[in-house]
């Protein structure tokens, strides 16, 4: 396999994490928009990373990406996060809610202050289960390759994977730009 080719597989590795997620919050028969794509994404991913490097540190050498600059990616995600709000939560709202009309209802009345822990802990609980062990160095070889980036363009990145993984998907559905 040419080290392309490698880059793209690794790069879709990762964005398997992000996959099922999406998948389930988009199986309706509403479409995802790209900017509400885009939101969960940096919204999530630093739950994502949190998890990543929690369930991977114990498998990884002190020097590899996700132990040693794993925390500072997820801080720096994290400064995204507020502004990723509100098309996150339109998302959530939308896709998450839609098969149980009852629950979307109790979310829309839920104070955010209220509403975000309870998402948070929930986002971060699918993320450590779908993280296994022997996909971790998987994992920090494509973190790592893509160091050099910043942290709005791992969004863009996994935003853009998420919505070609998703073409001619039945149930991942993302709305036509």
């Amino acid at each position: 396999m040419s080290k392309t080719k490698s880059k793209i597989a690794a790069t879709l590795a990762l964005a398997a994490l992000t996959l099922p997620q999406a998948a389930q919050a988009a199986a309706t028969t509403q479409c995802m928009t790209r900017p509400e794509l885009h939101g969960m994404m940096a919204y999530m991913m630093p739950f994502a990373i949190d998890s990543l490097v929690q369930k991977c540190s114990t498998r990884l050498s002190a020097n590899s990406f996700v132990v040693s600059r794993g925390p500072a990616l997820s801080k720096d995600l994290a400064t995204g996060q507020a502004a990723a709000w509100p098309m996150a939560k339109r998302a959530f709202m939308k896709f998450g809610g839609s098969a149980d009309k009852d629950a979307t209802a109790m979310m829309e009345a839920m104070p955010e202050s209220a509403m975000r822990p309870l998402l948070e802990s929930v986002v971060t609980q699918e993320f450590s289960g779908m993280i296994k062990p022997e996909n971790c160095k998987d994992i920090d070889a494509v973190l790592g390759t893509l160091a050099p980036l910043p942290a709005s363009s791992y969004v863009d990145l996994l935003t853009q994977v998420v919505i070609i993984g998703a073409r001619g998907d039945k149930e991942m559905q993302i709305c036509e730009d």
